[in-house]
């Protein structure tokens, strides 16, 4: 679902993700000529920290236009040597991992001043699961390591989450979160993804730009009672969707809110049909 190559054309850039997102394996699975630098790698990491020059030799003895430096939070310092290499030869690209931008800024790194751009990876989304494994990931997580790993199932995957409980409804607006900030990410849209509270306590899960509102309901049957936050919001502001994501077995409309079936709304999502750019 991230299109890293369009970009890579005109600049360098970050990518960012947490540990065991995926991003060594990705990077290796789409790059498999690039020149690869793992700071995880013990000598690596003391040869680099000691003697930051030795990336521009490592580069000069490679015919590699694209260079991927993995985790390099650990060494901030080392994007000076980047940048110079990047000054230097105007067709060499970099993309650069790491966990955090915090980390980076903490450690006051050189962000190369608007010679990279910013991407971030998520844990897998619905779109890159085929819209399946909807139990295994409420009851995993989404992270690639964790989905498949044995020892995850044997520590967590007995406890599974009944439907139609409150920890039900709550992980269901957690991964409805994820796959809506996912998609926000990965299709560089600006929009912002909030929530919405009233003073009389009425609250709407989440409203992405100023016209999309979304609730999410774990129950199996919507009830006039669940559209109240969506209609007091409606009342505010114009709206252009107002979704109810639900676990009904089947789509229906109660005026102007749409009720979606978990899958249903999920592979709207990641069609374009709930998220425009002109949402923003």
């Amino acid at each position: 679902m991230l299109e890293l190559e369009p970009f890579l054309t005109h600049k360098s850039l970050f990518l960012l993700g947490p540990r065991q997102s995926g991003k060594s394996t990705l990077l290796r699975q789409r790059y498999p000529g690039a020149l690869y630098v793992d700071l995880l790698a013990s000598d690596t990491f003391r040869e680099l920290s000691r003697y930051p020059e030795s990336l521009a030799e490592r580069a000069r003895a490679s015919s590699a236009r694209l260079i991927i430096v993995d985790e390099v939070q650990k060494l901030p310092g080392l994007l000076d040597e980047v940048q110079r290499l990047i000054d230097g030869d105007r067709g060499l690209r970099f993309v650069l991992t790491g966990s955090s931008s915090r980390k980076l800024m903490r450690g006051h790194a050189n962000l190369l001043g608007g010679r990279a751009l910013f991407f971030r990876l998520h844990p897998l989304v619905s779109a890159e699961l085929d819209f399946a494994r909807l139990p295994d990931r409420l009851r995993l997580g989404s992270l690639p390591a964790v989905l498949d790993s044995p020892i995850a199932w044997e520590e967590l995957g007995r406890k599974g989450v009944e439907r139609k409980t409150p920890d039900w409804g709550r992980c269901l607006e957690q991964l409805i979160f994820l796959e809506l900030k996912a998609y926000l990410d990965y299709r560089r849209l600006d929009a912002k993804l909030s929530y919405w509270r009233s003073r009389s306590q009425l609250e709407v899960d989440f409203v992405v730009g100023s016209s999309v509102a979304i609730e999410v309901k774990g129950a199996g049957r919507v009830g006039p009672r669940d559209l109240r936050g969506l209609e007091a919001l409606a009342e505010e502001t114009k709206l252009a969707r107002q979704i109810i994501v639900c676990d009904e077995p089947h789509a229906r409309r109660i005026g102007a809110v749409d009720l979606l079936p978990i899958e249903e709304f999920l592979r709207a999502l990641w069609s374009g049909e709930v998220i425009r750019e002109s949402d923003g």
